[in-house]
Parts: structure tokens; sequence; C-alpha cells
């Protein structure tokens, strides 16, 4: 009964520990993709070689030395190759 009782608790342990190791995994590798998302609409739109405004195309927010948000201008980033 006792040795039920120590495997139930390393379970719930490894499971907790799991869900917090998916939890901060997920957010970098969406942020990646849509990173690459846009750096792929860029390098679509785009004739080489252009004057690009990057502070109209990216917006970052930071607070101190952390980068709190990064914001993508998609519409400037369409009307490039226009």
């Amino acid at each position: 009964m006792k040795k039920r009782y120590i495997s139930l608790i390393i379970i719930i342990v490894l499971a907790i520990i799991i869900q917090l190791v998916c939890i901060s995994i997920t957010p970098a590798f969406i942020a990646s993709k849509e990173v690459n998302r846009f750096c792929q609409m860029i390098i679509n739109n785009t004739p080489f070689p252009v004057e690009l405004e990057h502070d109209d195309l990216i917006a970052i927010s930071r607070n101190g030395d952390e980068i709190v948000a990064i914001n993508f201008n998609t519409n400037y980033a369409s009307s490039l190759g226009v």
C-alpha cells in the first residue's frame, strides 16, 4: 500500500514537471514560427535592393533590457513590393 502512494506521488510530480516544461517551450516555438513567416513574406514581396524603414517594419516594446513584445507591421511589408 505504501509503495502505491509513493509511485502515485512520483507520477504526479513528473506530470507537473512535464506540464511546466511544455508551457515554457510553446510560446518560444510559436514566436519563432511567426518570425520566420514574417521574414519569408518580406523576402517574397520586396524587390531588392530597396530602402527599408526598420522602425516602420518592426515595433519592439521593452521593459528595461527585457523585450516585452515584438509587433510586425504586415501592411507596410506588403506595400514594399508595390
